[in-house]
């Protein structure tokens, strides 16, 4: 259907926005917010830039924020933070826009049950010390 159509659209758009990690940041006014204050700001616009910072960063920091921007007012917001969070975790709990609101409910529950769990802090101390790994390797010049 046309509405299907328009949210693949809006995905594929904040796909883009996300995972080029807004190389043109320079042209954003704003783009010196903290962008984790930023996740919760009352502009939309905001949140979604502020979001794509979070992803671009791999914030870990990141996700009990943009768990709750799953359920924004705003259609732009929820697809962002789904999308960062993905990109962030490399998880996905199922979590989708155009589901009926139990099925979305659900998906959100698994990503807060995750976000307690101790997989989540093990999760957190991979993605920590293969950062760090990375810029070792990087720093000393071995592949």
């Amino acid at each position: 259907s046309n509405r299907v159509k328009k949210t693949l659209v809006c995905i594929g758009l904040l796909n883009c926005l996300i995972l080029c990690g807004i190389s043109c940041q320079s042209n954003f006014p704003f783009i010196n917010i903290n962008y984790l204050k930023g996740i919760n700001s009352s502009d939309p616009a905001i949140r979604v830039k502020s979001i794509a910072k979070a992803a671009k960063l791999k914030d870990f920091r990141a996700i009990p924020l943009l768990i709750d921007r799953l359920e924004d007012e705003d259609a732009a917001v929820r697809l962002a933070a789904n999308e960062a969070l993905k990109y962030i975790t490399g998880k996905d709990f199922g979590y989708r826009d155009f589901d009926p609101p139990a099925k979305k409910k659900e998906a959100i529950h698994r990503w807060r049950e995750w976000e307690k769990s101790r997989q989540f802090k093990l999760d957190i101390l991979n993605n920590t010390k293969n950062t760090k790994k990375a810029k070792k390797i990087k720093k000393d010049g071995k592949s």
